[in-house]
């Protein structure tokens, strides 16, 4: 394996919350090749915002650097047809105040909360997806028609569950999961459903935990009692006997 494939292999990415000041921080290694193709990129974009910035309240390189790449990501691209494709969808929510018609209570997907002029502007220049529960312009319960959620039923989800109900990993990286199991006549409703991350699943279907529901309706996880935890360890060991049986001594 050359030089190049090992640096490859040893790419890595992550994305996580700073809680101190709710900061989002990004982290990144990438080979050489890539690590120049990002740089060029970024480049390029820093020196177009640097000529179309005042003079006289010009940003810092790092903020600037930030922009870039905030753009960078966030464009819109343009599909074979000339039209520009669909960009990254960002769930903001906010409720309305019938009495005063203002927005109160703007947030985003995961509850962060963002002051309400800012959701105004991001208004202006995105799709606007009112979420109206129970009410009749998206039909959120689906019964037995369809076994995978609904883009609607899944836009319903993130904003009621925020994040995953198990360990609390970011909604995008979450699946739709039927408490009561599709297999044994489960519904497709939003009240069967919930959010829970890959690990948080296997623990679901493979390590008998259980989803349950607090009086406020929130869900969470159970763990396994001690019996169901010694039978699911039992079944663990005899299946790792059958494929690695241990030879007997002479």
């Amino acid at each position: 394996m050359s030089r190049l494939e090992r640096q490859r292999c040893q790419r890595f990415a992550k994305i996580n919350t700073d809680h101190t000041d709710g900061m989002m921080v990004l982290y990144g290694r990438f080979d050489p090749i890539t690590g120049a193709l990002i740089e060029t990129a970024l480049s390029q974009k820093m020196n177009e915002l640097w000529r179309d910035e005042d003079p006289q309240a010009r940003c810092s390189p790092g903020q600037r650097m930030a922009d870039a790449f905030a753009q960078l990501v966030t464009r819109e691209e343009t599909g074979e047809d000339g039209k520009p494709s669909r960009g990254p969808r960002l769930l903001l929510i906010a409720d309305y105040d019938v009495i005063s018609r203002e927005l109160r209570n703007c947030r985003l997907g995961d509850g962060t909360p963002i002051p309400a002029e800012k959701i105004r502007d991001l208004a202006c220049r995105s799709e606007i997806l009112p979420a109206i529960f129970r009410g009749a312009s998206q039909p959120l319960d689906l019964g037995r028609s369809r076994r995978a959620a609904s883009p609607a039923q899944r836009i319903a989800l993130v904003a009621r569950d925020k994040a995953c109900v198990g360990c609390g990993a970011n909604a995008n990286w979450c699946q739709a999961h039927h408490i009561i199991p599709w297999a044994v006549q489960g519904n497709t409703d939003l009240d069967d459903m919930c959010l829970l991350c890959s690990r948080c699943h296997h623990k679901v279907h493979d390590d008998r935990w259980q989803v349950r529901r607090k009086p406020t309706g929130a869900y969470y996880l159970k763990p396994p009692s001690k019996h169901d935890r010694r039978e699911t360890t039992h079944r663990y060991l005899t299946y790792r006997y059958r494929r690695n049986p241990i030879k007997q001594r002479k």
